[in-house]
């Protein structure tokens, strides 16, 4: 019955292919990096292997055998293209700019994320929800991803990307005076407010923390924050939004809320695990310096 030879382990052919080429156990163990007992072992596990004989006794020397010797000369060649195809991976992900990074987030996020970054490789941006960054994480579609929400898995590492708060934009044809937020509160349902979607993000909160007892209507949805802004800039409406997106505009007004750490707004960057061992990453991307 022929043995199994599937479960060869590479170090072994390796161990005799170097063997072979310096005939002599000493000097291939010299070559391996290793002593001439475990080089002695190595080449025992590897003829245990066999059916055949790998090696003869000549005198006080190891020879190898008729099949040993073509074992090596068929082995030989595919080691130097494996270690030529090992090399040439290495030298594709050292350089960045053969690198590719598939990146998922809402585009004012990943813009903003990116400008101080001058990476010298390719990035495919996927405009995603912050939901669908976690999903997209999680299924390996993307490389990297910027959200608010957690995501937890051996594969990928975190940075905070920022910590922000929210702050109080209200259109000075809304409210002319320097604004006083109680009395805002009182009046601020008679104006439309802008936001990215239904849920009312901080406005909810805004209405709990200064009593607003009347229903807040959206009236006008945007897609992200600098179209947000923009619609304040240009008077549409008001609203509660990160403080980070917030231009100089003489035409609206700008007003801090309480920094409490249940009012801060994280993005975390999520980025595979393996990433963080590649100088050109951590230089560009995580900005850490040597």
């Amino acid at each position: 019955m022929k043995k199994d030879l599937s479960q060869i382990s590479l170090d072994l052919i390796q161990a005799l292919v170097v063997f072979h080429q310096e005939n002599n156990v000493d000097r291939a163990a010299r070559v391996l990096g290793m002593n001439q007992s475990t080089l002695s072992r190595q080449l025992i596990q590897l003829e245990e292997k066999f059916d055949m004989q790998l090696f003869q006794k000549d005198g006080r020397e190891k020879r190898l055998t008729q099949f040993g010797v073509s074992l090596c000369e068929r082995m030989n060649p595919l080691i130097q293209t494996l270690r030529t195809q090992l090399q040439l991976s290495q030298d594709e992900f050292s350089d960045e700019k053969k690198i590719v990074l598939k990146f998922g987030g809402r585009l004012e996020f990943i813009s903003l994320f990116l400008k101080d970054r001058d990476f010298l490789g390719q990035w495919e941006i996927h405009n995603l929800s912050s939901q669908r960054v976690i999903k997209a994480l999680s299924e390996r579609q993307v490389d990297c991803g910027i959200t608010h929400l957690e995501l937890n898995s051996y594969d990928y590492l975190s940075i905070l990307a920022w910590e922000d708060f929210p702050v109080l934009v209200i259109p000075k044809i809304f409210f002319s005076e320097k604004c006083d937020l109680k009395k805002w509160a009182e009046i601020c349902h008679q104006f439309p407010v802008v936001t990215y979607n239904q849920e009312f993000l901080f406005i909810k909160e805004f209405t709990r923390l200064f009593g607003v007892k009347k229903p807040i209507a959206t009236k006008l949805l945007f897609p992200d924050w600098n179209h947000i802004e923009q619609a304040c800039s240009d008077q549409k409406g008001w609203t509660i939004m990160p403080g980070r997106f917030v231009r100089e505009s003489h035409r609206y007004q700008v007003v801090t809320l309480p920094k409490e750490p249940k009012y801060s707004f994280k993005m975390f960057f999520y980025f595979r695990k393996e990433y963080a061992k590649m100088d050109w990453f951590k230089r560009k991307i995580l900005l850490i310096k040597k």
